[in-house]
């Protein structure tokens, strides 16, 4: 707390690239935050596995499988969102094929 009084109030151009600093490195190394820290120095108790039952886990499966080419694995037609009476989307049709990542990107960029 001393060195925090003393260099905010004194050095206040000091103490802010500190923190800046602080917060940068801690970014760049812990990108989860705290608990991917807390996960890694904690043991784990009665062999613990790393998720938990009830939660969800993905599996990573290469592309097409399960699937034939062409099918569709999600197909969206007339889509629309309005928020009170200005209508945001109107008549939107999207088909996601195996593989494919797909976003939609309004002309603001949302």
């Amino acid at each position: 707390d001393y060195l925090s009084a003393q260099l905010s109030g004194d050095l206040p151009f000091l103490w802010n690239l500190v923190v800046g600093a602080l917060f940068v490195v801690m970014i760049i190394l812990l990108p989860n935050g705290l608990a991917q820290l807390a996960r890694m120095v904690l043991p784990r108790r009665n062999g613990e596995q790393a998720s938990q039952p009830g939660c969800p886990t993905l599996t990573a499966e290469p592309v097409g499988t399960g699937s034939q080419p062409g099918n569709r694995v999600l197909a969206v037609s007339g889509l629309g969102k309005s928020f009170g009476s200005l209508q945001v989307l109107q008549g939107i049709d999207l088909d996601v094929h195996p593989g494919e990542l797909v976003s939609l990107v309004g002309p603001n960029g949302a």
